[in-house]
């Protein structure tokens, strides 16, 4: 199943090849889980079938659909961090081939977020003046990467988050585990992921006993609950937002916008909160939570890092939790 915004993308292709009125080069940005790789599977169907159609049936398809088409190139980083420069060099003498079984040669160039100003301006010339039966889709989590003479040269596509309902119709759960979808905020890949990842459960339940034995037991310490996140070091962002969702939720729970609560199986520990906390303690909670992801992205020391973020949540429960509660 495509979302909404993934049909529009592939009615565009399909309109613009049967117009013969493609561009010749497409970014497609979402954030990975987002179904690039999956829209292109789609996308890459309407270059190689005999009845335009994307049938998955003819020749041509089913060429596509095994990697065989010889028109149709992917390249990717692989298990690299960036491309290699080499790796584009090649990349560009196979784009001056001409077509063998199509009209249009495709190249389909994968995390394309991953390539460096070198290969990008090695890029620049074939893509600013390309063949004629050329045709780039570039993938990207985060147009940040891409230089602005790229930029300039493409169509940027954007996917969206999936609306709940469209996560709902793609992947069907059981309605004790609504809260992934909730979790995913629109993200179809994270969701297919940790609604199927029994370690993940495990660790949600974890990370919410964690921070309520914190919040409602000063003999639960820093240490503690320094010595439960670093533990879990290898899914820490997971742990934060975790963390930090269910205070959101408390808020809510608080502020009676009960209808928003994510965690919906998890009412009882958050009245729990709700009532040993002020509504500005929770506020504060949450804040100070949501500062330490961006202080792990500057590769600060993880443990003095978590253990600095309780420090301030014991103050901020001692000063502020249990007075004037809202």
């Amino acid at each position: 199943m495509l979302s909404s915004q993934q049909q529009k993308i592939l009615v565009h292709f399909e309109n613009a090849i049967a117009a013969d009125s493609l561009r010749h080069a497409y970014i497609i940005e979402g954030e990975k889980g987002m179904g690039k790789k999956y829209l292109c599977d789609r996308i890459q169907l309407y270059f190689a079938c005999h009845t335009g159609r994307a049938c998955g049936e003819c020749s041509g398809c089913k060429s596509a659909q095994i990697g065989a088409n010889p028109d149709i190139i992917r390249v990717s980083n692989g298990d690299k961090k960036n491309y290699e420069i080499d790796s584009v060099r090649a990349l560009i003498k196979k784009v001056y081939e001409r077509p063998i079984v199509s009209s249009h040669k495709l190249i389909i160039i994968q995390n394309a977020h991953a390539l460096g100003k070198i290969c990008q301006n090695a890029l620049l010339k074939v893509i600013e003046e390309p063949p004629p039966y050329a045709v780039f889709i570039l993938l990207c989590d985060n147009l940040s990467t891409i230089l602005p003479t790229v930029l300039s040269r493409v169509m940027v596509m954007k996917l969206s988050m999936w609306s709940e309902d469209e996560l709902r119709a793609c992947h069907a759960l059981d309605r004790a585990d609504d809260f992934f979808y909730g979790y995913a905020m629109g993200n179809i890949g994270t969701l297919i992921s940790v609604s199927s990842d029994e370690g993940f459960r495990q660790l949600r339940k974890d990370a919410i006993g964690v921070l309520c034995a914190f919040a409602k037991n000063s003999e639960y310490g820093v240490y503690d609950a320094t010595e439960f996140w670093t533990k879990n070091k290898e899914n820490i962002h997971d742990v934060i937002n975790i963390t930090a969702l269910f205070l959101r939720d408390v808020i809510f729970f608080k502020t009676g916008q009960k209808e928003l609560i994510v965690n919906k199986d998890e009412l009882a520990r958050i009245k729990n909160l709700s009532d040993l906390l002020c509504l500005g303690a929770c506020l504060k909670m949450t804040e100070t939570v949501g500062n330490i992801a961006s202080g792990i992205s500057r590769n600060e020391n993880l443990s003095m890092a978590v253990q600095t973020m309780f420090m301030r949540l014991r103050e901020v429960i001692n000063d502020r939790g249990k007075r004037n509660k809202v």
